[in-house]
């Protein structure tokens, strides 16, 4: 077509303005269905949560007439459930208590109650130790009273709470709620960002969820068979408890050992006669010459000298907060300023090198060099002396009178400009001992 245009223009301009007149109506179609789409798409929008919502609240609502009876033996036979395995373990628990009447009282109470509270009392006790509990039984009996919330003592829900485990009784709640809380994976699992719909809306699906599943989920036979007879199951429930609890318990004779204990003791004898094999298989491990040198070489020619320059530009930087010049100038201040005046003189005069008094002294103080560097004659104290009797020559200071001082002193008012230009690039006792806790010795 292009070819034939080309060479006979005048004689296809009729068909080139069919061509321009189809390519109009085919790009003015697109347009329209892009633009329909774009309206449907923002109608079905704000419109499908709005269907959604009452189709939910229809099935509920027709869940409700039809289901009613069902639920309610759902719910009969549960508490039937709850109740027998109440007084099942509240009967062991009274046995196991009856050679203890004072915590029996405390738990049990009188006979008159329930097998559920006395469980709660238990439950409540667990993890508080026993010379509490009659602060705990005071405060059950005037729950009713207000209490001072600091004044509370701590039970077993409070201290699971502390830990990040808060507890509630799930046993008040209908079935069709708690399975509606069991099988919300994408909540517990942290995906609830996934979810188009509010939060009214999610429940409301949940629920007709978990109510058609209720309705066409098929129970197995064997589970069914067990649900059926709510006192057989409640029996087998607490036989199985029961083969817990007594790994737990010690044999009548004096000294012997639980299941349990017995059990943890030949673990532990097992891996103490295999220690032998691990020390000797770690040891291999972690000798190894190549792990050392390819673990070792490059901590001590890299990390080392990088981390000692750091600590050592921390420690001589005036401007950071708390650093061994800072420190070490601050205390100069306060040294220099606690001097009485008449012994200004005798404190800043650079006495002989074994005098244990004056200028020297002075720097020990402050931290310039260590106190008993003097005493026991060390090599960096001889250096330093000698690099102090050079520099108190230059400081010296002339007299009122305009006569040079004969004393090696050091003017107060020059005390802070000598200690820098003796430290100059220099690192001091004091910064020494901070640079060497800081890299770990």
């Amino acid at each position: 077509f292009a070819m034939v245009v080309v060479i006979y223009p005048e004689q296809m301009l009729t068909a080139l303005a069919c061509a321009g007149g189809l390519a109009a109506v085919f790009t003015t179609m697109l347009t329209g269905l892009k633009n329909t789409k774009d309206e449907l798409e923002r109608m079905l929008h704000d419109e499908i949560p709005e269907v959604l919502e009452l189709v939910c609240d229809s099935f509920l609502d027709q869940y409700d007439k039809i289901s009613s009876g069902s639920s309610k033996r759902v719910i009969a036979t549960y508490r039937k459930l709850e109740e027998e395995l109440a007084e099942r373990t509240h009967a062991y628990v009274k046995h196991r208590l009856e050679n203890n009447s004072l915590i029996k009282q405390d738990v049990l109470g009188d006979e008159k109650k329930l097998p559920k509270e006395a469980l709660g009392c238990l439950f409540t006790r667990a993890l508080v130790k026993s010379k509490l509990w009659k602060d705990i039984l005071h405060q059950e009996q005037h729950e009713d009273e207000h209490q001072n919330p600091e004044d509370m003592v701590q039970t077993t829900d409070t201290v699971l709470e502390s830990l990040g485990l808060p507890q509630e009784d799930t046993t008040k709640m209908h079935y069709l709620d708690l399975r509606m809380r069991l099988e919300d994976k994408e909540r517990e699992e942290g995906g609830e960002n996934i979810h188009k719909y509010g939060p009214d809306l999610q429940q409301k699906l949940m629920k007709v969820y978990v109510r058609m599943q209720d309705v066409h989920m098929e129970t197995p036979p064997d589970v069914h068979e067990a649900l059926i007879n709510p006192k057989r199951l409640a029996k087998c429930m607490h036989r199985a408890n029961l083969a817990k609890f007594k790994t737990l318990e010690h044999p009548k004779e004096a000294g012997s050992k639980s299941s349990l204990q017995i059990c943890i003791q030949s673990l532990n004898e097992e891996q103490v006669d295999q220690v032998d094999l691990y020390l000797v298989e770690h040891l291999d491990d972690t000798l190894s010459q190549v792990d050392i040198s390819e673990l070792v070489t490059p901590f001590v020619e890299t990390t080392i000298p990088v981390e000692v320059q750091k600590q050592v530009r921390f420690a001589l930087d005036m401007t950071r907060q708390d650093s061994s010049a800072q420190q070490l100038y601050d205390q100069l201040r306060r040294k220099k300023n606690s001097i009485p005046r008449r012994q200004v003189k005798q404190r800043l005069t650079l006495n002989r090198q074994n005098d244990p008094d004056g200028l020297m002294s002075f720097l020990a103080d402050i931290g310039v060099v260590e106190r008993t560097a003097q005493r026991r004659n060390a090599a960096h104290y001889n250096g330093l002396f000698h690099r102090v009797e050079g520099l108190v020559s230059d400081w010296k200071r002339e007299d009122e009178e305009g006569h040079d001082v004969k004393d090696p002193i050091v003017d107060p008012r020059d005390l802070e400009g000598f200690v820098h230009e003796l430290l100059k690039h220099r690192i001091w006792w004091g910064a020494m001992e901070s640079i060497l806790k800081n890299i770990g010795f």
